[in-house]
């Protein structure tokens, strides 16, 4: 947010964001299993 305060880039396939969107990622499907949430 720092660099983008309006949320105007994707990050999501950029390289450099690898590792912390793959620890995002799960740690929603954690979150997804705790809540016991139907679409998982």
């Amino acid at each position: 947010l720092q660099n983008d305060h309006h949320e105007m880039h994707n990050l999501i396939n950029d390289p450099s964001y690898k590792d912390i969107t793959e620890q995002l990622k799960a740690r929603m499907t954690q979150l997804r299993k705790e809540l016991n949430d139907p679409d998982l």
